[in-house]
């Protein structure tokens, strides 16, 4: 029997978009699949410190060793070649680029790259309802402050198969593929 070709998933895009969400429905397809989050790291010591401390509070402190934590496991992770699933908070492009060459290197034939479009001014219904999450996440002590949403906006770009994915799926607020560009994939490798 044929090995069953490992994969990567790289979901990017700004907070409150829905990619968390969209990695539940994909974690359904894919079988033996590590979930690589600094996110969920940070709200599991949200949720266990004595301290009563909410993710926010956490965020400046426990990145770097969320990101430690996570960057062990996922080494473990390639080493039993694993179907990989990347949910970041604002993984920029550098950073992607990086991580999908590994990817490659390590013999990931297939790497996927999930994009979510933030909305634009014109969308004013997907705006409001954006602003409505960040917000609502704020308040519970899981979104990002308006300094650090600004920073992260700036820094966010679609994008490209130059940065070394298979294919690129676009997205919108509401999960369904789309493309300012007029399609929805855009093939490579």
């Amino acid at each position: 029997m044929p090995a069953i070709p490992k994969t990567a998933h790289m979901i990017v895009g700004l907070p409150a978009l829905g990619k968390t969400y969209f990695r539940a429905k994909l974690l359904k397809c894919l079988t033996n699949a590590f979930i690589y989050s600094t996110d969920d790291v940070i709200e599991f010591a949200a949720l266990n410190n004595k301290r009563g401390k909410t993710f926010n509070e956490l965020l400046e402190t426990a990145s770097l060793p969320a990101l430690k934590l996570c960057t062990k496991n996922l080494n473990q992770a390639i080493r039993e070649e694993r179907n990989l699933v990347i949910d970041n908070l604002n993984l920029a492009g550098g950073a992607r680029r990086a991580m999908a060459q590994w990817f490659r290197k390590e013999g990931y034939e297939t790497i996927a790259c999930h994009y979510f479009f933030p909305p634009t001014k014109l969308e004013v219904r997907d705006m409001q309802e954006w602003l409505f999450r960040r917000k609502y996440l704020l308040q519970c002590g899981r979104g990002v402050s308006d300094g650090t949403m600004q920073a992260m906006e700036k820094s966010d770009y679609e994008p490209s198969l130059d940065e070394g994915y298979s294919s690129i799926h676009g997205y919108n607020l509401w999960g369904r593929e789309v493309s300012r560009k007029g399609r929805s994939v855009w093939a490579g490798y």
